[in-house]
């Protein structure tokens, strides 16, 4: 009964948690991944998620701090990241979470998230991709407007002296072809590229990975920098 009990308490905090990140919408926040392993023990950060929505009463988990910057190298425990660091409150008076003092610092992340930053560069593959063709297509959409514009006013300068011209309809209708065709497909790469925007809103930079996680504080330091554990996420 205890053990029923024990998992129905887990499955509603899980259940909860995925309701509190779709409240708050894809805006850039740590609220990823609340179920980890460190060193063998598996840790929910549900309770975390829930305080951090509001910043109400007592922070929990206060040895797990939110931890945000962009990869400048790695060394053989993880990532080494140039941080902003959250102030958990632990000792302090004020509910809400404060940059440290240092402000930036250097940090060593253990069990960084890989995936997520795979993720990340295949947003950036695709963004260039489209991009780019939306760039060549721009410039089929001008090209193909210059020459309709050049042939109607030659097809005006034939009729203004009572010559027919020949092949200019064709023409014409060649070039206006090839514009709207670019047009439409410029239309659908817009559409892609807005799904793609909105990817990108749960990062906190659209132009270059930057981590926006929880660690755990261990307390520890490598090579003069502090370190931070992530630990494995589990479902």
């Amino acid at each position: 009964m205890a053990m029923r009990s024990r998992l129905a308490s887990s499955k509603i905090l899980w259940v909860w948690a995925v309701v509190l990140i779709t409240s708050l919408g894809v805006e850039a926040n740590p609220l990823k991944e609340p179920k980890r392993t460190v060193n063998g023990y598996a840790i929910d950060l549900t309770p975390l998620f829930r305080w951090w929505a509001k910043h109400q009463g007592e922070r929990p988990l206060k040895a797990w701090v939110q931890v945000t910057g962009p990869i400048v190298g790695t060394n053989n425990l993880g990532w080494i990241l140039k941080a902003r660091v959250e102030s958990s409150g632990e000792g302090e008076t004020e509910d809400k979470p404060k940059t440290s003092a240092n402000g930036e610092t250097r940090i060593i992340l253990t069990h960084p998230p890989i995936q997520e930053f795979a993720d990340f560069q295949k947003l950036l593959e695709q963004r260039k991709a489209l991009t780019d063709e939306q760039s060549q297509l721009s410039a089929q959409v001008a090209d193909a407007k210059n020459h309709s514009q050049q042939l109607s006013q030659e097809q005006a300068d034939y009729r203004a002296r009572g010559v027919r011209a020949r092949g200019i309809s064709q023409q014409t209708h060649y070039w206006n072809q090839t514009g709207d065709e670019a047009k439409a497909r410029l239309k659908d790469i817009e559409k892609q590229l807005e799904e793609l925007r909105a990817k990108f809103t749960s990062y906190p930079d659209a132009a270059k990975y930057s981590v926006d996680t929880f660690a755990l504080d261990l307390r520890q330091e490598f090579a003069g920098m502090h370190v931070y554990e992530r630990g494995f996420v589990w479902k």
